[in-house]
């Protein structure tokens, strides 16, 4: 039980406590050793030992969905993936024991009902010591694997129908399979059987611990390229209603800007003649680009500015955007703009200014974009981590940057410092 709670903690302690952690988890922990003191040894028999084992990892979950705020099937997952660890220390460790005894020598290790430290049988002493540091050894590689596989992901989304045959699987793997191999089918068997077991359970068990963090890998992934299609048809529509909208603004502005022309020649009163300039000027479009599509999105996200007091500064050359899609440029620029324009207005007013610099050199577009942001940013995988309570619904913003500058073989890379946050783009363009 000891070694279950220990391997479980190793990928629980990136899920969500509830309140009282302190006090939730020592009692969990009193109640699991409890369990465990409690349950009879009838027999070392597979199903007898398989049923023990079982009830053992069921009361655990049980016992940590009471210190964890999380659903049930990812405090299933984590306790999977720790007695799958538990078990592959435990195989080693057999490993280790058959090796010395197969060598004539009759020594016990970390799982003998004997104390080897009453006594002078030194070599039981040593593979008692030897385990113990197997089971640190593992627990420590997997420490390292679960931080890197759990950071940033602590939210496991699987439905029960993917969840039961996985955990169906190992269980079988992790109590059946190997209590069937070390109380029936060893009895038998030489050492080089023995010996052969242990290393497919092993074997088995580090497969399967890739295909338990690969599932939720994919599933992710999967949900991610559903939700980056889902925000690019959106994305694809708005173009269409703003192209329409920009020519329309276009029209008016022209009309209003003859109709002023007529007044001038009139001489009409001169507040009427400011009234209506100042109308003009709310539909000039100040934007005259290469790129009909980055006019668009620049003349709405400008607008946008202006309403919020944001200084929004725009130096752009998009003569070599021409290897572009319209939707994509709209598309690209206008989620790179909206992801600045929601980092500065949570700063207070006369602090949001937000910069672009399009420029070509050579045969290279640069895209460089800065603004300025509050607290702290931290990055997973080169791409900030959104500090928004529904993190599975926010962020995709830059990941739909990311997804189409990788389709124009471009680079993204990403910086925040002092307060700065700092995009940039890099492509290469033929000149037409």
């Amino acid at each position: 039980m000891f070694e279950l709670l220990a391997a479980s903690l190793l990928f629980l302690v990136y899920l969500k406590p509830r309140r009282g952690f302190g006090w939730r988890a020592a009692a969990c922990v009193a109640a699991c050793f409890a369990f465990s003191f409690a349950m009879p040894v009838v027999s070392y028999d597979a199903i007898y030992c398989s049923v023990l084992f079982l009830a053992m990892f069921a009361f655990s979950v049980a016992a940590w969905c009471f210190v964890f705020d999380e659903r049930v099937l990812t405090v299933v997952f984590c306790c999977i993936a720790g007695y799958t660890v538990q078990h592959i220390a435990h195989e080693i460790c057999e490993l280790l024991l058959l090796a010395f005894n197969a060598g004539g020598a009759m020594a016990s290790g970390v799982y003998s009902s004997a104390n080897p430290f009453f006594g002078d049988d030194w070599l039981s002493v040593f593979l008692y010591i030897a385990d113990m540091h197997v089971f640190a050894a593992v627990y420590a590689f997997f420490h390292i694997v679960a931080k890197r596989r759990m950071r940033g992901n602590v939210s496991i989304r699987l439905k029960a129908s993917t969840m039961a045959p996985l955990v169906a699987f190992k269980l079988l793997l992790n109590v059946f399979f190997s209590a069937l191999g070390i109380y029936t089918l060893t009895e038998d068997m030489n050492a080089v059987g023995q010996i052969l077991i242990h290393v497919f359970n092993i074997a088995s068990c580090i497969a399967a611990m890739i295909v338990l963090f690969e599932i939720p890998r994919r599933k992710k992934a999967e949900t991610e390229l559903v939700m980056l299609e889902k925000l690019y048809k959106r994305g694809e529509m708005q173009y269409r209603e703003a192209k329409e909208n920009h020519e329309q603004m276009n029209m008016k502005y022209h009309d209003i800007k003859h109709l002023l022309g007529t007044l001038k020649e009139r001489r009409a009163a001169d507040d009427e003649i400011a009234q209506i300039s100042k109308l003009v000027g709310s539909y000039e479009n100040t934007y005259s680009t290469a790129s009909y599509a980055l006019n668009v999105v620049l003349g709405e996200k400008s607008a946008v500015c202006r309403g919020n007091g944001i200084d929004f500064s725009c130096i752009a050359d998009a003569s070599r955007l021409g290897f572009m899609s319209e939707t994509d440029i709209y598309v690209l620029f206008g989620n790179i703009l909206d992801n600045a324009i929601e980092a500065v207005l949570a700063l207070p007013e006369g602090e949001r200014t937000i910069g672009m610099l399009l420029k070509n050199s050579g045969e290279l577009v640069y895209v460089t974009v800065y603004n300025g942001f509050g607290g702290e940013l931290r990055f997973d995988r080169g791409l900030p981590v959104t500090t928004k309570a529904d993190a599975d619904s926010h962020g995709y913003g830059l990941k739909s940057v990311k997804r189409i500058t990788e389709k124009y073989d471009g680079e993204m890379h990403l910086s925040a410092k002092n307060g700065i946050f700092e995009l940039s783009l890099v492509f290469q363009s033929v000149a037409e």
